[in-house]
């Protein structure tokens, strides 16, 4: 008799437990929606963003730095914009980073940030030729 009231106990226990997990799943909210098209939603393309972080004094490469590439999008429900984060990753240890096929607007920032370094925030813009429907490739060169 022990054995059968154990067996529904864990029966009951896996049970609760499924439910709960469904139930977080439902309880997440939605974060905002991009809304890429403050620009003219024809100027997004594929672009290659790429380049070099390096030590002032020394001009070396410099590792592990955090690249970051921010676009602005509107929130709708509080209709203000602000930064989101469309890619990211480390420089390698030469201080390469390079980001491919980016659906870029004309305009937008790139943050870098290490540990020791101040950050730097520079405001990139893209030129675009509506003419040429190949991807844009933008060297930033050495930061």
């Amino acid at each position: 008799m022990a054995g059968m009231n154990k067996k529904i106990l864990m029966k009951q226990c896996y049970l609760l437990l499924m439910l709960l997990i469904s139930l977080a799943g439902y309880t997440q909210e939605p974060g905002p929606v991009p809304d890429l098209t403050e620009n003219d939603p024809g100027h997004f393309r594929p672009a290659r963003l790429y380049g070099k972080v390096i030590e002032g004094k020394t001009n070396k490469g410099v590792e592990a730095v955090s690249v970051q590439v921010l676009v602005k999008i509107r929130d709708s429900v509080k209709n203000t914009f602000s930064d989101s984060v469309l890619a990211g990753m480390l420089t390698k240890p030469n201080g390469d980073f390079s980001f491919a096929s980016l659906p870029l607007p004309e305009t937008f920032s790139i943050r870098f940030s290490a540990v020791g370094f101040a950050d730097i925030l520079q405001d990139v813009i893209l030129e675009r030729k509506l003419e040429d429907g190949a991807g844009f490739e933008k060297d930033l060169g050495n930061i």
